[in-house]
């Protein structure tokens, strides 16, 4: 989906980041190594992810086709 927010919480609920989806979907967040919740905004589909130093970390959000 295009313009939906995303927001990178850290695990004490901490907002750490936030991007919108562009074409297709894709966002892209810069975060420091460590454990992470993606939230997507409209919806409230969520992704707990692990960031590793030096590299990029790939994620799909499935969004539900009833939102």
């Amino acid at each position: 989906m295009n313009g939906d927010p995303v927001q990178a919480h850290d695990l004490t609920g901490r907002v750490i980041g936030v991007a919108v989806t562009k074409s297709g979907g894709y966002f892209s967040i810069a975060l420091p190594p460590g454990e992470y919740r993606l939230i997507e905004g409209t919806c409230g589909v969520t992704k707990r992810i692990n960031v590793q130093s030096g590299s990029s970390t790939y994620v799909t959000m499935t969004i539900p086709n009833a939102c």
